[in-house]
């Protein structure tokens, strides 16, 4: 007597890889027991899928983070779940080729996912990865250490030596100072991505210059302005060392400082020469000269994020408007006490493919700024919303006593702006 068919019975592997292509990873994994035949069918799928772990684990820049490879399916397993994760890093290791990486399952990641091309390293002690043992782990592309606090240079060295190394980011780190960075022998080192590292000093930076000529996405945030002491003897001046990386840098793409601008004077002379340069992240006081010469000397420069521009008038922002119009499309140019309405408008009907307008805490600019954006965007780009960030203390501040909730999107009726 012959068994009743199922659907299983009835779909090859080629239809079963394009059905669970719409599913999500997780729900896979959650039903992979409920048969021995359809664990089969699973295991098979999931055999030939490129996976990235992602651990339980919040972070502000989860998305970037995450990204770590192209083209991978997320699978979420929590740390409470660790038998489990255990069990299917047994199963399918082979087809992970990216994660996050805490102390628990260090060991399990590193015995069992023999192609891995980008990990993120969570809040791990400096004993565990100095004393790494998996080979897995000293090959990989991009490598990205988070909340490791204790993680030193010598420690650091042996993963950024990796012969094919793209990517290196550390976030929160305490002593790291960048003696490291000569260890670097990839050729196609492409992005450098420290923030809130205290002990990096420039002048490291500056001696391994040479490692850096095929950087494309430079992030130097929340470092010490001055260098630390140390080998060097007493404190340095602020430093001119960065000048010296941007000269050996231009193939920049993406450029994020927090501290430079405020202490070198030809800081802007370095930046304006890189030809290729498309976003420009800086925490400095923009000035009417700055701004237009940056939006005219780079000529792909297309996300312009400035954090400070008490000085910035109009004449400056219709200056980058003119040089930079066409291509801009994000825009920060907040705490000016000159900017008004008129300049807002100008420069929303110059800018037809600006997504994002930032002119927050600027004194001048009234709630009658809503409207004249909202006319502006629908004569040069109607389809396309835009994103203006007004604060709320620039839209109150034409009647101090006025403390009514500020007018949100639908209540203006203001279809081609989003009010944030």
């Amino acid at each position: 007597m012959s068994c009743t068919k199922t659907i299983l019975d009835y779909f090859n592997e080629d239809c079963w890889n394009l059905v669970l292509g719409y599913v999500p990873l997780q729900d896979i994994i959650r039903t992979e027991r409920a048969s021995r035949q359809w664990q089969r069918i699973v295991l098979t799928y999931l055999s030939h899928t490129r996976i990235c772990i992602k651990m339980d684990y919040s972070f502000r820049d989860d998305d970037e983070v995450t990204g770590v490879v192209q083209n991978v399916r997320c699978a979420i397993l929590r740390k409470t779940y660790m038998p489990s994760f255990q069990s299917w890093a047994c199963k399918l290791g082979t087809s992970v080729v990216a994660g996050y990486c805490s102390e628990k399952s260090f060991n399990i990641i590193g015995e069992n996912c023999p192609n891995l091309e980008g990990v993120t390293f969570l809040n791990l002690p400096e004993e565990l990865l100095l004393n790494n043992r998996y080979p897995n782990f000293r090959c990989l592309r991009r490598l990205r250490f988070i909340d490791c606090l204790s993680m030193t240079d010598n420690t650091l060295s042996q993963y950024i030596a990796s012969p094919v190394l793209e990517e290196l980011l550390l976030f929160f780190n305490n002593q790291v100072t960048g003696q490291c960075f000569t260890n670097i022998r990839s050729p196609n080192f492409k992005s450098l991505d420290f923030k809130f590292c205290k002990a990096l000093a420039c002048r490291l930076l500056a001696v391994a210059k040479d490692h850096f000529s095929e950087l494309t996405k430079l992030v130097l945030n929340g470092i010490n302005a001055v260098n630390i002491e140390g080998d060097f003897g007493e404190k340095d001046e602020p430093f001119d060392d960065i000048v010296l990386v941007l000269e050996k840098t231009t193939k920049l793409e993406y450029l994020s400082t927090w501290e430079f601008g405020r202490y070198l004077d030809n800081f802007f002379e370095s930046v304006y020469r890189l030809r290729y340069l498309k976003e420009l992240e800086i925490d400095s006081y923009g000035t009417d000269e700055n701004i237009a010469e940056v939006t005219r000397r780079c000529p792909q420069l297309r996300f312009l994020k400035y954090q400070v521009c008490e000085q910035l008038t109009g004449r400056g922002l219709r200056a980058a408007c003119v040089h930079a119009g066409a291509r801009l499309t994000k825009l920060h140019v907040p705490h000016s006490k000159h900017l008004t309405d008129n300049d807002v408008e100008a420069c929303i009907r110059a800018c037809p493919n600006l997504m994002e307008l930032n002119v927050q805490y600027c004194s001048l600019i009234t709630r009658d700024v809503l409207p004249r954006a909202a006319a502006a965007r629908r004569a040069v780009r109607a389809h396309l919303p835009l994103r203006l960030l007004l604060s709320d203390f620039d839209l109150r501040r034409d009647d101090p006593e006025n403390h009514e909730p500020i007018p949100t999107f639908e209540e203006l009726d203001l279809p081609y702006i989003r009010f944030s």
